[in-house]
């Protein structure tokens, strides 16, 4: 897949306006790889639900609905999540601009533990998972997230580096989920759910 120009233009005018912002975003090879496993799993898979927790102004939802849209998947939906109000209402501007085909993006002003909480009581499946949220929130948010994937569905965790991720990454070992660190810059934890 080649991206367009246009692509390319709104995807590096985002980072950059995360960057003027002082919003934390994930790195351009953190994107390439949330692009590559959103292509491959719609690729192997229907109708796929993702989300993204910690969406900031909505730089990795753009990545992984790109990655869906462009894949073999019948349809898409991103629910990006966003507990600041400003960066939310900032996602929601730029999300509606993506031309996308068959992916709708809803961007939701909220924790993103509450809102698992209330995807367990819905009883919603999800097929993939990016998390970029406080690290020390990593294991609880797992916890919650076993509740609601369906089973062979991808869960990504942003800024693998860090120290305080390692209580997830012991958790995982302990319990022998099948998962390994992609070495991007900042490392990306994938978790292929059972």
């Amino acid at each position: 897949m080649v991206f367009s120009s246009d692509f390319l233009r709104i995807i590096r005018s985002v980072l950059k306006e995360s960057r003027r912002s002082l919003v934390p975003s994930i790195g351009e090879d953190d994107g390439l790889v949330l692009y590559a496993i959103s292509y491959l799993y719609g690729s192997i898979n229907e109708n796929i639900t993702a989300i993204d927790l910690g969406a900031g102004i909505g730089y990795s939802t753009i990545w992984i609905a790109k990655g869906i849209d462009d894949s073999y998947s019948s349809s898409g939906e991103v629910i990006a999540v966003e507990r600041k109000k400003e960066r939310a209402i900032k996602a929601k501007e730029i999300l509606s601009k993506l031309p996308l085909k068959k992916t709708l993006i809803k961007v939701l002003n909220t924790d993103a533990i509450m809102f698992l909480r209330g995807l367990t009581s819905e009883g919603k499946r999800i097929d993939l998972a990016f998390v970029d949220i406080d690290k020390f929130l990593y294991l609880d948010v797992f916890l919650l997230l076993k509740k609601v994937m369906k089973e062979n569905g991808v869960v990504l965790f942003h800024n693998a580096y860090f120290p305080s991720a390692n209580k997830l990454i012991t958790y995982l070992n302990e319990h022998n989920y099948n998962h390994t660190i992609v070495p991007t810059s900042e490392g990306i934890i994938m978790i292929i759910m059972k």
